[in-house]
């Protein structure tokens, strides 16, 4: 299974299939230095979830940049799944970006 779909939450792993189109803001939003910040600069071209994970991307830093705006997600997938699902799974994580 794509690591990216395994790693995340059951409830969202339709979010981030491999095929999802998606869209990074082209300011990099991470804390200049860090490890986080320079997977970002990798990684912000992307344009599906697939291009992002061979690009640098962890799991945590697409469902982080995701529920802060940094990433946008092909409208017809979130019409597909419940915001409030998702939203329960994205506050049930518990593991974090360094």
């Amino acid at each position: 299974m794509f690591a990216i779909m395994a790693a995340a939450p059951k409830q969202l792993r339709p979010l981030f299939r491999p095929s999802v189109k998606i869209k990074f803001q082209e300011s990099n939003p991470k804390n200049a230095g860090s490890q986080a910040f320079r997977r970002f600069q990798g990684y912000r071209v992307a344009t599906t979830i697939k291009e992002a994970h061979d690009l640098g991307a962890k799991p945590c830093d697409l469902r982080h940049d995701w529920t802060l705006g940094y990433m946008k997600v092909e409208a017809c997938w979130l019409q597909l799944h419940s915001l409030l699902g998702i939203y329960a799974a994205l506050l049930a994580e518990t593991d974090f970006c360094i």
